[in-house]
């Protein structure tokens, strides 16, 4: 591919998903359909987060996702492992990456994910335990009522490793 026609077509894409962006701060929605153009485009908004409204400083954030791996170590002590909590870096990805999987409503594929990781990493662990929870923080008025941040657990479920 020659190199004009390669920076033409970043541009291209770039135009693209910035037309996109702009449409989703300006919470403009297409409804899906048979058109498989729209069909498309949504996709793309929904997994790219293009269509998302701008959000900052406002009641339609999202939630903190938490995950906890319970497990015991080879020397038979209990061990919490905690994913998704801010200060590093990898817990940022992987906190989107929950969003993603809270998004499509895939709970058990989720904890699966996060079980697996644990088993790989600890040989002498035969059993896990997943929990996803959230970090509510309730509207200003609910505050106003009384209502606190609180952790709502959301999924639970225990993981077998399996050595045949």
């Amino acid at each position: 591919m020659n190199e004009k026609w390669k920076t033409r077509s970043q541009i291209v894409f770039v135009s693209f998903h910035l037309m996109l962006i702009s449409l989703g701060a300006a919470s403009t929605h297409v409804k899906r359909g048979d058109n498989n153009l729209v069909n498309f485009l949504e996709n793309y908004r929904v997994l790219t987060g293009a269509g998302e409204g701008y959000g900052f400083f406002s009641p339609n954030l999202p939630n903190q996702l938490i995950a906890d791996a319970w497990y015991t170590d080879s020397s038979g002590h209990g061990v919490i492992a905690h994913f998704g909590l801010p200060g590093r870096e990898v817990d940022l990805r992987i906190g989107t990456l929950m969003y993603a999987f809270r998004k499509l409503e895939t709970y058990d594929l989720m904890a699966r994910n996060f079980a697996a990781y644990v088993l790989g990493h600890h040989p002498g662990t035969k059993t896990v335990k997943i929990t996803l929870s959230e970090y509510v923080v309730p509207s200003m008025s609910e505050f106003i009522r009384g209502e606190r941040p609180h952790i709502q657990e959301f999924y639970s479920g225990e993981f077998i490793r399996n050595d045949e």
